[in-house]
C-alpha cells in the first residue's frame, strides 16, 4: 500500500488586549490578533473594540469587530472575513418593569451582504412571581445572505426572506411543584405576512 500524506500547517496567532476603566461602572475593552498559516490561507488581522457599562438601573454594552479573510483562527469567537457589530441596553424603569433593546449587524467582507437587525421589549413582573414580556424584532438581509448556510460554508440563496418584522409575547412563571424552577410559553408571530 502506498504511503499517507497529511499536509500540516502550522498556526502563529499574535495578540494584545487592553481593559480601560472609563468611570465606576464603565469599561472599555481593546483587542487585536494576527494569524499566519503556512501553506494555506497565509496571513489575516482581526480587532474587537467594546464599550461595558454595568449599573443599578442600567446595563448597556456596544461592539464592533472586524477579521480579514485571511484570518483563519478556529479558536476564536468570529471567524474569517468577518465583520460583526452591534449594541444593547437593559433598564429597570421601575421596581417591576424592564425596557430592552437591541441592534446587530453581521457581514461577509467578501461579498458584502450584510444583515441587519433589532429588537425591543418591555417585560412587567407581577407580585406572584409571574412575568409578562412583549417585544418587537426586525431584520432586513442586502446584498444576499450575511451569514453561510449552505454546505461547506457556501452561502445558499433564499433561505431566509430578506426582510422580516415580528411581535413576540413571553409568559414566565414558577413552576408550582418544583421549587425555585420557572417555566415559560413564548409565541412570535411575522406582522408582514
Amino acid at each position: 500500500t502506498a504511503p499517507l500524506a497529511v499536509a500540516v500547517s502550522s498556526l502563529t496567532l499574535k495578540g494584545v488586549n487592553a481593559t480601560v476603566r472609563l468611570l465606576e461602572k464603565t469599561y472599555v475593552f481593546a483587542e487585536a490578533a494576527r494569524a499566519e498559516r503556512e501553506n494555506t490561507s497565509g496571513t489575516g488581522d482581526a480587532a474587537r473594540l467594546e464599550i461595558r457599562h454595568e449599573g443599578k438601573d442600567l446595563q448597556a454594552s456596544a461592539f464592533v469587530a472586524r477579521t480579514e479573510a485571511g484570518f483563519d483562527n478556529p479558536g476564536a469567537y468570529i471567524c474569517k472575513g468577518r465583520g460583526e457589530s452591534g449594541a444593547k441596553a437593559q433598564w429597570k424603569a421601575g421596581e417591576r418593569t424592564t425596557v430592552r433593546g437591541e441592534v446587530l449587524r453581521t457581514e461577509d467582507v467578501s461579498t458584502n451582504a450584510v444583515r441587519d437587525g433589532l429588537a425591543a421589549s418591555v417585560e412587567q413582573r407581577f407580585e406572584n412571581q409571574m412575568a409578562v414580556e412583549l417585544g418587537v424584532r426586525h431584520a432586513r438581509e442586502n446584498n444576499g445572505p450575511a451569514i453561510p448556510t449552505g454546505s461547506l460554508g457556501v452561502p445558499s440563496a433564499g433561505v431566509v426572506p430578506d426582510e422580516v418584522t415580528t411581535a413576540r409575547a413571553r409568559l414566565t412563571g414558577p413552576l408550582p411543584f418544583l421549587p425555585g424552577a420557572t417555566i415559560y410559553g413564548e409565541g412570535e408571530v411575522d406582522v408582514e405576512d
